[in-house]
């Protein structure tokens, strides 16, 4: 859980300033306001998020959703990121932490 949740304060950190709509939008191939994990990814890599590929994984696996027929590649809705980037503060108390122990 504790890896998740520093991937969503990266994240939360390299779209401050940017909405999910202007970064993921051109992934939205259905116009749905929900991309797959490869729309996911690159709207992550544009940014210059640093996520590995199994981090990337990870975050879109617990936000996305199964398309309704079950048949359909699972998506993350915009709204959903939005969630759960809203969710995270400014800093976490160890990031602080750390940045005064290192300067």
């Amino acid at each position: 859980e504790l890896p998740l949740l520093a991937c969503l304060y990266r994240l939360a950190r390299g779209m401050k300033g940017v909405t999910v709509d202007r970064v993921l939008i051109m992934y939205d191939t259905r116009m749905e306001r929900a991309v797959d994990l490869h729309g996911f990814r690159s709207g992550c890599e544009d940014l210059g998020i640093s996520l590995s590929l199994t981090e990337s994984e990870g975050l879109f696996g617990r936000l996305a959703r199964q398309g309704p027929d079950g048949q359909r590649l699972p998506k993350v809705t915009f709204a959903d990121i939005e969630a759960a980037l809203a969710t995270t503060k400014e800093d976490l108390p160890e990031e602080e932490w750390g940045r005064k122990l290192v300067c």
